[in-house]
């Protein structure tokens, strides 16, 4: 009979089969809620889009010189690019094509712009003969990247769950895991070209090459995550644990393994703050309301001047509906966190006890500092509570609990898709 410790971690084709199935089935239903969706109660992204298209005479004289079945795709194609490129992504998109002008950007990251341009083929920026401009090829670039992010996550969050839960039923629990990832409550955030499922991958292969005692190779990914989304510098609590405990065992006996654990949370401390220096050389000191703090961050100024995050000040009437929104999400994380205290997890507990603080201090974010309806997206780098529901299902198949939260999962990512593609909140 198999133990715990001859199993070791696989990826078989009849589950990759059944990952690459639903997720196919899910991001072709988003695509489609997001084109068929009727109305959309704010122009101002598409202001910034029209200037991607070519003139109706341009547009006229191409249609006559092409089949008619191609100016169908250019027409959907820029359809759907007009229904994803919105809220936030509008940011990245402008940012990919001429930089981070303005102060305001600076509440996101600049790497992710940077990818989005990097990868963007410059024949499809200089491509005369498109019905699209250079603006819709970055936003379609971001799109692309994004789906295949979230795919690969899917297949990193299997492998990291079989490494974590070693055991005869490793192997399901990672399937189960996997596939309620695929219809995770992020849904069109994991569509439209935002930063959640490349932060995600960075973030799964961080903690797999991390388990596997790489802590060097984790740390260079943990702050690639880190120059992707600010939250990323909680990856770094994962190394000031592993130091702790480290010393606590070893009393700097193994030295190299001091070395590595610190220079790889160093990488993920560097990248943030060089990215804060960054900023600080670009506007300082002409602007005197944030250069002149003992610790000049325009990361936490530009969240607080410009979007109005700190304590308590997103606790509002007209936010209610903002909170019932996050709510699901911000219950399952503390649901999370109970289910993997008790007693039956004691030989995980160690392993798990770093991302239990993080997810925490996540959560605690959200409620008291953040916009609370974030928390849908920003929990998809968060494993605990996939593996929650996923460990009710494996070991209770006949629990009501998990299905309804499955269900949940699903009737929400549908409801979100319309939301989202009629230009209205949570975003």
């Amino acid at each position: 009979m198999p133990t715990a410790s001859n199993i070791r971690p696989c990826l078989t084709k009849p589950h990759i089969r059944k990952i690459t199935s639903l997720f196919g089935a899910v991001k072709l239903t988003l695509l489609l809620i997001a084109c068929i969706t009727p109305v959309q109660y704010d122009s101002s992204s598409k202001l910034f889009l029209a200037k991607g298209v070519l003139s109706p005479a341009s547009a006229e004289t191409l249609a006559s010189s092409r089949p008619s079945s191609p100016s169908l795709v250019w027409s959907t194609l820029s359809h759907l690019v007009d229904r994803l490129a919105i809220w936030d992504s509008v940011y990245f998109i402008a940012m990919a094509d001429r930089g981070q002008i303005y102060e305001q950007e600076w509440a996101f990251s600049k790497l992710w712009s940077v990818i989005i341009r990097s990868l963007t083929p410059s024949a499809l920026l200089n491509w005369t003969e498109s019905p699209l401009n250079h603006i819709y090829w970055y936003a379609i670039t971001a799109i692309v990247i994004s789906n295949i992010c979230h795919y690969l996550a899917t297949l990193t969050l299997y492998y990291l769950t079989q490494r974590m839960f070693r055991g005869v039923k490793a192997p399901q629990l990672a399937l189960t895991t996997a596939l309620l990832y695929c219809i995770s409550p992020a849904g069109m955030f994991l569509v439209a070209g935002y930063t959640e499922a490349p932060f995600a991958l960075l973030s799964f292969l961080g903690l797999l090459l991390r388990d596997r005692q790489y802590p060097i190779l984790a740390g260079v990914l943990f702050a690639i995550s880190c120059g992707i989304r600010g939250n990323g510098l909680f990856w770094g609590i994962l190394y000031l644990y592993d130091l702790a405990l480290h010393l606590y065992k070893y009393h700097f006996k193994r030295k190299i393994r001091t070395v590595s654990i610190i220079l790889g949370g160093s990488l993920i401390g560097a990248m943030f703050l060089g990215i804060q220096y960054y900023a600080y050389r670009t506007y300082c000191p002409e602007r005197q309301l944030w250069c002149n703090k003992p610790l000049p961050l325009i990361y936490s100024f530009v969240q607080n001047h410009y979007w109005n995050l700190g304590f308590l000040n997103y606790w509002t009437p007209n936010n209610i509906p903002n909170f019932a929104f996050g709510l699901p999400t911000f219950i399952l994380l503390c649901l999370s966190l109970k289910y993997f205290s008790k007693h039956e997890f004691s030989s995980l507990y160690m392993k798990l006890l770093p991302l239990m603080i993080i997810q925490a201090i996540t959560a605690v974010s959200a409620l008291f500092l953040w916009h609370f309806q974030i928390i849908t997206r920003v929990a998809t780098c968060l494993p605990l509570m996939y593996w929650y529901v996923a460990d009710l299902m494996v070991r209770r198949p006949q629990s009501k609990t998990p299905r309804v939260i499955a269900t949940y999962f699903i009737v929400w990512i549908v409801v979100q898709g319309i939301l989202w593609s009629a230009y209205l909140p949570p975003a």
